[in-house]
């Protein structure tokens, strides 16, 4: 595939694109589209109130045992089922501000409160609603308001050069096009030093839960006002214009494979709002792709310069000449043209066989890059890694990789974070892992994930056995903290004080060489920050759906 990518017909001045699909049987291949999506595609589920209301009962009941998060659930169920402008809509969003103000989830419930104000509202009952107002706002005057700030924003100023990086970090790039993240200073734990918006997002679980486009959960969704699989923030993300193109689309309903398929017609639905034609968008990405590598200098905040350093990632090794994968590109590129805006965007063949290209192009860069959140549990008493949403940032090749790291690499809804989760001095690189599940592993399994992925042998000091000596360890294990440390930790009502007893011990301890008691003080801090960066993904609903896989 490599050999066939932007490789033209001819030599002709107009020659078109060769057509990736040529050497395959383009009946077989449309055939066997439209068998996987008639054997595995379930019916759509539409509006229903009987559907509806059945949800909402089932999330008063859970709000009645006190499983204040599974009856948000319930009414988001609730929500993305009831009829448009009727009473069910308004009946679900007072239920749900009832959970906030349990969760003391103030503004939420506010936000809630209006909402429900806004959507048919029985009458009789807004006298309730208005109790409810007058107690949150008692309750914000004094103080009692929960936040969850944890990655949100830079613990530093931003640097002028490369946005949403802490000027604290110095960027540089070898001959060889690698980059280089070094400390300007010392820096402490718990620090915030990169945080950048998502070139793209995909959620493939907890649909009723999170943001289809931002991820951000703990907040005010709403629903769709067509489709019933998906919910959006009413503040940035409602009438999305993303969702336009997606909304009723559907494949194979098996969850991986919809998610890399969906995951390349969104990156294209966003790029054809960005080019208003799709010649622009060819010249763009021709001139994009002959360009030497380049610093990545320019503003992220325009979409077209995100585009550009999108298309200059790093691209996957895998085999793209396979049978499988060219099947897969096929499928992509049908489920893309299935799409009206789309179809009309690429519309002569010169279009659909650039698009063809462009969208191998892309796949092999998200291969590379996605940044797939797993969430680790039991399930019929064996341990699984789930999926639950994916994003892509731009920022994240600026990192080398380690077993011994001293950055967490994370997504916060929408955004990309990288947190300190051990002191570096100044001069020193800094350094991720691949995985926070093969943290613990030993030697040989973490080599063989990091040749795997990265291509390469892991040089670091843990790998070179380089260890803290038997008086250091002894210090850390003596410390009165360490016990406290070293276990997972899930609260979320006194996070702010954990975070500091996590960051006072690590700022203490945590520049002796690796150790089995600095491992275990780090791995309960990444537990600590993923959870209270992520919170209840899997409420005991999908956990018992996931019984039966």
């Amino acid at each position: 595939m490599s050999t066939m990518l932007w490789r033209k017909e001819s030599n002709r001045n107009n020659a078109l694109l060769v057509d990736l699909f040529a050497s395959q049987e383009k009946l077989h291949l449309g055939m066997l589209f439209t068998m996987t999506k008639m054997d595995n595609e379930k019916p759509p589920v539409g509006k229903c109130a009987n559907a509806s209301q059945t949800q909402r009962n089932e999330g008063n009941d859970c709000f009645k045992n006190g499983e204040f998060n599974k009856a948000i659930e319930k009414y988001n169920k609730s929500l993305c089922l009831a009829p448009p402008s009727s009473q069910l809509v308004g009946m679900a969003y007072a239920n749900r501000s009832v959970c906030f103000l349990k969760l003391k989830m103030y503004n939420e419930c506010l936000v809630d409160i209006k909402l429900a104000k806004q959507n048919n509202y029985p009458d009789h009952l807004v006298f309730k609603l208005d109790e409810r107002e007058a107690d949150c706002l008692k309750c914000i005057g004094n103080g009692e308001d929960k936040i969850y700030d944890i990655g949100l924003s830079l613990s530093y100023d931003s640097d002028e050069t490369y946005l949403g990086v802490a000027n604290v970090l110095n960027v540089t790039r070898d001959r060889n096009g690698n980059f280089t993240v070094t400390a300007k200073e010392d820096i402490g734990v718990g620090k915030t030093v990169v945080v950048e918006k998502a070139f793209t997002t995909y959620l493939l679980m907890g649909r009723n839960l999170r943001c289809s486009i931002c991820l951000k959960r703990n907040t005010n969704l709403v629903p769709c006002n067509k489709c019933t699989s998906v919910m959006f923030c009413h503040d940035k993300c409602d009438n999305n214009i993303l969702h336009d193109g997606e909304c009723g689309l559907t494949f194979s309903g098996i969850a991986d494979l919809d998610a890399g398929m969906f995951k390349e017609v969104r990156i294209i639905l966003m790029i054809i709002n960005i080019f208003p034609t799709a010649y622009e968008l060819m010249d763009f990405v021709q001139q994009t792709i002959q360009q030497q590598p380049m610093e990545p200098t320019l503003s992220l905040d325009d979409e077209k310069l995100r585009y550009l350093n999108f298309l200059k990632l790093p691209i996957s090794q895998a085999d793209f000449d396979s049978e499988e994968y060219m099947t897969s590109l096929f499928f992509m590129y049908r489920l893309a043209m299935e799409i009206p805006k789309v179809k009309t965007y690429f519309h002569t063949e010169k279009h659909r066989r650039f698009l063809m290209h462009l969208l191998c192009l892309h796949s092999q860069i998200t291969e590379k890059n996605s940044n797939w959140s797993k969430r680790t549990f039991a399930c019929n008493g064996e341990i699984k890694n789930i999926c639950t949403h994916g994003i892509i940032g731009l920022r994240h090749r600026f990192f080398g990789t380690s077993c011994a790291p001293n950055v967490m690499h994370t997504d916060h809804n929408d955004l990309s974070v990288f947190i300190t989760i051990r002191p570096i001095k100044k001069d020193e690189p800094l350094l991720t892992f691949i995985a926070d599940y093969l943290l613990l592993e030993s030697r040989a399994i973490r080599q063989k994930a990091i040749r795997e992925t990265l291509k390469t042998d892991c040089k670091c000091s843990r790998c070179q056995g380089i260890c803290a000596t038997s008086a250091q360890q002894r210090e850390i294990t003596s410390d009165p903290d360490y016990c406290y440390v070293s276990s997972r930790q899930e609260g979320t009502d006194n996070a702010h004080a954990m975070n500091e007893k996590f960051v006072s011990f690590l700022n203490k301890h945590g520049h002796v060489p690796w150790c089995d008691a600095i491992e275990k003080v780090v791995d309960a801090y990444l537990y600590f920050l993923r959870y209270n960066m992520y919170g209840e993904v899997f409420t005991p609903d999908i956990v018992a759906a996931l019984n039966e896989i």
